[in-house]
């Protein structure tokens, strides 16, 4: 229990010394910087204090959208974290040649106990991000997405990381996963998946629209 203990200090207590640069900290922010300054790190310093600061900028937006109050983050583009400072800026993304995403293979099921009864149709998608560029690494770390019905009602999914991961992908180097939805119609969806290279370029490649059709089932079924 004390292990426990010092462990959920830690987060609280650094998250306590720098609320005035970095009102919105995270202990996920905190562990990503662990894995950098503790042995077998996966991304650079860097790399995850430009990955922060756009989190940061994704959570306030989400704040002021769902609870109409203003975040006061710092004005400039920097993250400083105990006397730690990055000067990479979270530019304008683009959308640029040699990154691409597919549609693998799209599933459907019907019915079952985990399914809402007004909801009783699962589609499970396989996707993979590619890429091509040659100028260095690249760290994923957002999936957006919406999934359209035909009566006009639209659901806008904003997530950080990839079903939980953050991947580091180099020239000719694929990500692979799957996620699904759930409805009780048709419905279109559209992804797109946010990146960040060597230079702090934020990048992103949008996945060709796909239909979740239901299929014909039968009366039995």
């Amino acid at each position: 229990m004390a292990l426990v203990a010092m462990a959920l200090l830690f987060p609280k207590k650094s998250c306590t010394q720098v609320h005035a640069q970095v009102p919105l900290l995270s202990v996920r922010d905190i562990t990503e910087l662990l894995d950098c300054y503790l042995p077998r790190k996966r991304l650079d310093e860097a790399a995850i204090l430009t990955n922060i600061t756009a989190r940061h900028r994704l959570r306030a937006r989400d704040i002021e959208r769902r609870k109409r109050i203003p975040v006061d983050l710092p004005p400039s583009n920097e993250v400083e974290l105990g006397g730690l400072e990055s000067s990479n800026s979270v530019s304008v993304s683009q959308e640029i040649p040699g990154l691409t995403a597919r549609l693998d293979r799209l599933v459907h099921h019907h019915g079952g106990s985990s399914l809402p009864p007004e909801k009783p149709h699962a589609f499970v998608y396989f996707i993979t991000i590619h890429t091509m560029i040659r100028t260095g690494r690249l760290s994923c770390w957002a999936a957006n997405g919406s999934c359209s019905r035909p009566d006009g009602e639209r659901l806008v999914i904003e997530g950080d990381k990839i079903v939980g991961e953050t991947p580091s992908l180099s020239c000719g180097e694929s990500f692979t996963y799957n996620s699904y939805h759930v409805t009780g119609c048709n419905a279109r969806v559209v992804e797109s998946f946010h990146e960040f290279d060597e230079t702090g370029q934020r990048i992103h490649v949008i996945l060709d629209p796909f239909d979740m059709a239901i299929p014909e089932l039968n009366p039995d079924e």
